[in-house]
């Protein structure tokens, strides 16, 4: 392909790469933003001696999740599945805490 038909063709699709990256890059931000919070919050209430069960279930959730998205992306890259299995039974355990920390179980 010459550089008039790679022009032509991108110009067609009208997708902004740049819109994506800041996209993309923007997402990642706020989620460092989140954790950073989620963080603090834990540290505040080890401090005062409260559970902090559901703090972790959040952040195990969204490890879990982008974990198992990035390995969609990218299946040749084991590293990823296996972070996403360990961050969902570790999910588990604690959404299994919690209830229990409410009389369900």
């Amino acid at each position: 392909m010459i550089k008039e038909d790679i022009l032509k063709k991108v110009q067609l699709e009208q997708k902004d790469e740049r819109e994506d990256v800041i996209i993309t890059k923007s997402f990642r931000a706020g989620w460092l933003g989140v954790t950073i919070v989620m963080v603090v919050l834990l540290l505040l209430r080890a401090y005062f001696q409260q559970s902090s069960e559901d703090i972790i279930i959040i952040l195990a959730a969204h490890l879990s999740a982008s974990s198992f998205y990035q390995y969609t992306k990218m299946p040749d890259k084991k590293a990823y599945l296996i972070f996403g299995i360990i961050n969902l039974v570790f999910l588990i355990i604690q959404f299994y805490t919690l209830l229990s920390d409410f009389g369900v179980f």
